[in-house]
Formats: structure tokens, C-alpha cells, sequence
């Protein structure tokens, strides 16, 4: 397989911020009496935007908030967020050079749960907005990962964008949950895992797995693509 194009997940890919999207919930939701386990963070309840998050998370527990409470909580993890994510350590080894190295061979997007306003600010922080051709974020597709929607979407903007028809199944999907995992699957993708907050257990699927982005090209890219290394 030929690469045409690589499509990365936001939260947990192009930064490492699932630590600080961990802390926040936990700020708002404790004094409510609402937890939730590690496994179930890094498990069903990772890789979906926030709104889906809370409704899932008060689904487990069995536990009913108004629609105008869940508003308030939303808006509150928000602020906790956007304040902590300046404060931690969220750049993961090596990406901004491995999206620029990949913007010269080929086109690349942004398939995110995330909201529009956080991707945006940390590829200019990163400097890597130029190298990124399209963004789909949260509320822009109508079902949350692991539906193939966000992937299918996604890639119909960035064949929009580039004026190109890319076909599914020669796009790489770099990823690091296994609902993002399974939605690029789904939607006939490539997955490459990345590991460096849960185990490759977690993401059964993908052509290979790596901790950061560290030294990695494009040219290895292929070549893990096809098979031809480990």
C-alpha cells in the first residue's frame, strides 16, 4: 500500500493531554459524587468529545443531570482545561517534525473529538497549521468515534480541500484510543497506535504502535505501512 494521505486523531496525538482532560473532569465531577476508574478513562470513555464523555459516564453511573447541568459541568471542565493545558508538559517527541516531514509527500488532516478552538491554537503553537489541509472537530459529524462517520467525513474534506479522490484505504490514521481506533478501521483506514499513555493491548488493529513520533518519516512510515519493519 501507497500512502495518499495521514489523518491524526487531536487529544492524546498531536498533544499529549489526556493527563490534564483526565484532571479536569475529575475537578468537576468528584464533589458531585461522580468518578470514574482508570480503565474506564482509558477505555470506553476515551477518544469521544466531551458532551459524549458525560452522557456516557452518567449512563454508567446510573446518575441524571438536567440538560442545563450538564451545560454548566461541560463549560466548567472546559475553563479547568484550557488553564491546566498551559501549566503541563503536553508536547509528545518529535511531531511537529514528523506532520511538517509528512506535509511534504502528502496531504494531512485532523479527525478530533476535540473542540475547533483547541485544535487550532496548538497547531499554530506547534507551528504546524500550515501542514494540516483540513480539521474536523467536535459537532461537526453526526456520530461521535467508533462510528466510521468522523474518519469518512474527514477524509471527504480533505479530498474537498486538495481537489483530490483519495481513496479509504490508502490513508493512515495516527491514533491512540481504541474508539478512534476502531472508527478508522470501520471506515477501511490504516492505523497507526500510538502508546505513550495505555498499552498496544488497548489498540488491537494498527499496523504498528509507537511511543512518540521521535525520528519517524515518512519513509519509515511506509515501510511500517507495508510491513517491512517493526
Amino acid at each position: 500500500m501507497s500512502i495518499s494521505a495521514v489523518l491524526f486523531d487531536f487529544n492524546g496525538v498531536i498533544i499529549d493531554d489526556e493527563p490534564v482532560h483526565d484532571e479536569a473532569w475529575r475537578d468537576v465531577l468528584t464533589p458531585l459524587g461522580v468518578t470514574y476508574t482508570d480503565e474506564e478513562y482509558y477505555g470506553p470513555l476515551l477518544g469521544v468529545p466531551d458532551a459524549e464523555f458525560l452522557r456516557l459516564l452518567l449512563e454508567l453511573r446510573g446518575v441524571a443531570i438536567s440538560s442545563d447541568g450538564q451545560r454548566d459541568l461541560l463549560a466548567a471542565k472546559s475553563a479547568i482545561y484550557d488553564k491546566l493545558v498551559l501549566q503541563r508538559p503536553v508536547d509528545l517527541p518529535g511531531l511537529p517534525e514528523f506532520v511538517r516531514e509528512l506535509a511534504r509527500h502528502v496531504p494531512v488532516g485532523v479527525v478530533s473529538g476535540a473542540l475547533r478552538s483547541e485544535i487550532e491554537l496548538h497547531l499554530e503553537r506547534l507551528a504546524i497549521a500550515d501542514c494540516v489541509q483540513a480539521t474536523l472537530a467536535a459537532g461537526e459529524y453526526p456520530r461521535p468515534k467508533p462510528d466510521p462517520a468522523p474518519y469518512l467525513l474527514g477524509l471527504a474534506k480533505l479530498n474537498e480541500a486538495v481537489g483530490a479522490k483519495l481513496a479509504a484505504g490508502s490513508i493512515v490514521v495516527v491514533e491512540d484510543s481504541t474508539n478512534g481506533v476502531n472508527s478508522a478501521l470501520a471506515a477501511g483506514m490504516k492505523v497507526l497506535g500510538v502508546v505513550a499513555r495505555i498499552g498496544r493491548e488497548r489498540l488491537p488493529g494498527c499496523f504498528a504502535h509507537v511511543p512518540d513520533f521521535a525520528g519517524l518519516d515518512f519513509a519509515q512510515l511506509s515501510s511500517l505501512v507495508r510491513g517491512d519493519a517493526s
